[in-house]
């Protein structure tokens, strides 16, 4: 996994807040969508951490904009890298073979996430705080219900979404109180390691957002 960069911490926006918003993907349409991010990030008392992919459709102007009107606390841009997922994934295997490019999609978003948690301690440490609820979302993402702050600690999130409930949950949205959250990955992460492709059962789930997402 690769390091963190001090010149990505961006400690001039740091703050008192108690929670904070992961913005995990690509920042194509982001500029569209600032007022909104902004509006949730107040609405819920967040600090912002974004982590995404170098892409050609984004112009340094839209960074720039970013750290202006959305005052991340870490924003870091990686290229993507297959090897940075292995340690995770493994090296290629059946889970590639069957899905293809799907597979490497699902590797980044893993990976990503993995990498917030690590985020999310070192600014911790840096702020000498600790955060109550951590936001998952997307940069293309808005929302136009209210996001309810007062959760269980073992209760997840997750937006409303169309499919089989048994077997799959959204990893557009979800929220989460921290400690559960950390606790919850590790035991994911084992679970994913030992046994690639097996149903992997999360109790206690309910959902309560609808998300739109943009094009």
């Amino acid at each position: 996994m690769n390091k963190f960069s001090d010149q990505q911490i961006l400690s001039g926006n740091f703050s008192q807040n108690k929670n904070v918003l992961l913005l995990i993907g690509h920042l194509r349409t982001i500029k569209y969508l600032t007022k909104y991010h902004k509006k949730f990030l107040s609405n819920t008392k967040s600090d912002l951490i974004i982590s995404t992919w170098i892409d050609d459709e984004t112009e340094e102007e839209t960074f720039d904009m970013i750290k202006k009107e959305l005052k991340p606390v870490y924003f870091e841009i990686e290229e993507f890298n297959f090897n940075s997922t292995t340690d995770i994934f493994g090296n290629t295997n059946k889970f590639d073979l069957m899905f293809g490019k799907a597979s490497l999609s699902t590797r980044s978003q893993i990976y990503k996430f993995s990498r917030s948690l690590k985020l999310i301690e070192k600014i911790e440490d840096l702020q000498n705080k600790k955060y109550e609820i951590i936001f998952k979302s997307r940069p293309d993402l808005l929302f136009f219900s209210s996001i309810k702050l007062k959760i269980s600690d073992e209760i997840i999130f997750f937006e409303n979404t169309i499919g089989d409930w048994n077997r799959d949950r959204s990893d557009r949205f979800f929220l989460w109180k921290k400690k559960y959250f950390f606790f919850i990955y590790k035991n994911f992460r084992k679970i994913l390691q030992k046994s690639l492709g097996q149903k992997i059962d999360v109790s206690c789930i309910t959902s309560d957002t609808t998300p739109r997402t943009t094009n």
